[in-house]
């Protein structure tokens, strides 16, 4: 048996040439197909036909702590990708676990939401949600 290592500062995550960090102490990337790649149906005489979906849409969750830097920085490419429009704020994602071989790239890349504003008395965590057009995912484990 070998001992596996999980290090959050060996994830490296890049979206619009941002290099981001600053990650909150709970599940900070979270990726979440938007269907399956596979579907399947049946015929009345039992048959049944496989359909790739052809759908590689996904949601990329990151949290991040409140205070870093690095909300700043895609506030402010998600702010003129509204204001300006023609996809100013669509760019590539990449997402590689260092020590293990994970990767998970998109060539188109937007943020679908922001964090919504809330304050306390103790740092919290701001969450973003990202789309992803087209994402290809290499799950190779640590």
């Amino acid at each position: 048996m070998t001992l596996k290592l999980r290090n959050p500062k060996k994830l490296t995550f890049v979206w619009a040439g941002l290099t981001i960090e600053g990650f909150a102490d709970e599940s900070f990337v979270e990726i979440s197909r938007e269907a399956d790649a596979f579907t399947d149906s049946v015929g009345a005489t039992g048959d049944v036909t496989r359909e790739q979906t052809n759908d590689d849409r996904a949601t990329v969750t990151l949290r991040l702590t409140d205070t870093h830097p690095d909300n700043g920085a895609l506030t402010a490419v998600h702010a003129a990708d509204k204001l300006e429009g023609g996809g100013a704020g669509v760019a590539p994602l990449y997402i590689k676990d260092e020590l293990g071989h994970d990767l998970h790239t998109a060539k188109e890349c937007w943020i679908a939401r922001g964090p919504d504003p809330k304050y306390s008395k103790t740092s919290g965590t701001n969450e973003w949600k990202f789309r992803c057009a087209h994402l290809v995912s290499i799950s190779g484990g640590s």
